[in-house]
Formats: structure tokens, C-alpha cells, sequence
């Protein structure tokens, strides 16, 4: 369904690696081997999901996280990319002090 939605806004291609996996799966663990697949910071990712126990333990490793209550929508991504975007701009400005 995620893969699908992407396709659909024409933005797929601005999403890899992408790792979409079932839910009875631990999501620090799929952000570790995006991590050591790609060498991208934890504060350089964005996830959503529609399980608050999954944001929490996420936001913990420093990935700007999203919940979604009934699926990720376009309201979601864009609620997504601009506090991912007010991430990184505080990020770059305690870099800088």
C-alpha cells in the first residue's frame, strides 16, 4: 500500500532503499540495516507509522517520526516533511554553534 501511494504522488523514486515490512517486526532493527546499508544518519530519516509504540522507539534513535492513525495520506506528507524539515534545521544550527 506504501509503495503504491508513492507511485501514485510520482515520488517513489525519491525514497530508497526503501523497507517496508510487516508490523510484528521491530523497527529499530529495519533503521539500523537502512543505516548500515546506506551510512545515512538517523536524523536524515523520516518514518511513519500507524503504531505509536513504533514512533516512540524510533524517535528514540533520532528518526523524524510520523504517526498515522488510518494510513499515511497526503496530509501525512506533508505533516512528515515539515517537521523533518524544522528537524533538520535545528540540526544544522546547533552543527553551526
Amino acid at each position: 500500500m506504501a509503495k503504491t501511494f508513492l507511485h501514485k504522488l510520482g515520488i517513489h523514486s525519491m525514497f530508497v532503499p526503501m523497507e517496508i515490512f510487516s508490523s510484528w517486526s521491530h523497527k529499530t532493527d529495519h533503521f539500523r540495516r537502512i543505516h548500515q546499508k546506506t551510512g545515512v544518519p538517523f536524523s536524515s530519516m523520516l518514518f511513519f507509522d500507524d503504531e505509536n509504540r513504533n514512533i516512540e522507539a524510533v524517535s528514540i534513535m533520532g528518526v523524524a517520526s510520523i504517526l498515522v492513525d488510518n494510513g499515511i495520506n497526503l496530509d501525512a506528507l506533508r505533516q512528515g516533511f515539515s517537521e523533518f524539515s524544522q528537524k533538520s534545521g535545528s540540526l544544522s544550527t546547533s552543527r553551526s554553534d
